[in-house]
């Protein structure tokens, strides 16, 4: 049964697989689905077809949905806008497909830690997940059968702390931070020794409601406030400004990288001030100082004592997998 770790963030959904052995498949895209058709895509993308997943199972029929870019695209909201549950499964049926998956499957899924602590929505995500038996394509390619048995369920920064073992596996039994900087929620982990490993300290653990969108958010109202208009450009545009540094508004060029670096600082401010707060003089003991998630290197440049993560993005997915070949008898044990 082959196995896979995927992390369904508020913003974005990450996925990890092994080939011949090793996690080195990925796939990553937004939080986003939407009902949708081929000439709904085709009209975003001068007849191009991209992120369509389309789904049949026996007891629905056959279903297509825009995913990702293209859902926000067509109007979508990400997964758990304002905390609702909006198109799980084909979220995790079409990070399944990006990684190349079918036949029998188990799942280690990662949540958002406000979800994952409610146990009545744990258990009924998992069970939407556990047992589904489909044909699904992606993108139109050829459709491929897969069931997906056993369903495990971890919250999110458990998995970058396993990833984190595997590569520095000299910090088991110490003290240990771990920051996850996600899209819309900043957790925080402190793994604490006990009889020669390392647990989470769930008193002092927690989730700040502050992540990469807010950072957009400020150089979103930067832009506005530049071009002297009631300007809302969609977060695509700020991402893109972001990367490439400027952003192009009714003809004029606003540079962003000031305002991006000032956004940064802000949001490593809060975080900081929260977790002095949460571990007080443990902060003195800390073997290592890790982060990890899309926003890990948005904070390391504020934060010279941190250190980030091998492949940040993908480092939940890839503990959550390593977890669950971990309680295979056919791999290996895991270095926890």
């Amino acid at each position: 049964m082959r196995k896979l770790g995927i992390d369904v963030g508020y913003g974005f959904t990450k996925a990890a697989a092994e080939t011949e052995g090793d996690i080195s498949r990925h796939a990553s895209f937004a939080s986003a689905v939407i009902a949708a058709r081929n000439s709904d895509l085709s009209t975003l993308s001068g007849g191009q077809v991209k992120h369509l997943l389309s789904i049949e199972d026996m007891a629905s029929g056959r279903s297509e949905y825009a995913i990702g870019s293209a859902a926000l695209a067509l109007g979508a909201d990400r997964a758990w806008a304002n905390g609702v549950r909006t198109g799980y499964l084909p979220l995790v049926i079409a990070a399944a497909l990006a990684v190349g998956a079918s036949g029998q499957l188990e799942v280690a899924l990662g949540l958002p830690l406000g979800v994952y602590l409610k146990k009545d929505e744990r258990a009924r995500l998992r069970a939407a997940v556990e047992g589904v038996n489909v044909w699904a394509s992606l993108d139109k390619a050829e459709a491929r059968q897969f069931s997906i048995g056993r369903v495990r369920v971890y919250p999110q920064g458990y998995g970058a702390y396993l990833s984190a073992l595997s590569s520095f596996p000299a910090l088991s039994g110490q003290f240990v931070g771990l920051i996850d900087v996600g899209y819309r929620t900043t957790e925080y982990l402190l793994f604490s020794p006990t009889d020669g490993v390392s647990i989470p300290d769930e008193k002092r653990s927690g989730s700040l409601d502050v992540g990469v969108s807010m950072a957009l958010d400020a150089v979103r109202s930067y832009v506005a406030q530049e071009v002297g208009a009631a300007y809302s450009p969609p977060t695509s545009l700020i991402e893109e400004a972001v990367a490439r540094g400027v952003i192009t508004v009714r003809g004029r060029e606003v540079h962003v990288s000031e305002a991006w670096n000032s956004a940064g600082a802000m949001l490593a401010e809060q975080v900081l001030d929260a977790i002095h707060r949460a571990w007080g003089e443990r902060m003195d003991f800390l073997a290592a100082l890790l982060l990890a998630g899309g926003g890990g290197e948005v904070l390391a440049r504020h934060l010279p004592e941190a250190q980030v993560l091998p492949r940040p993005v993908y480092a939940n997915a890839e503990g959550f997998l390593m977890r669950a070949r971990a309680q295979d008898p056919t791999h290996a044990p895991a270095s926890t």
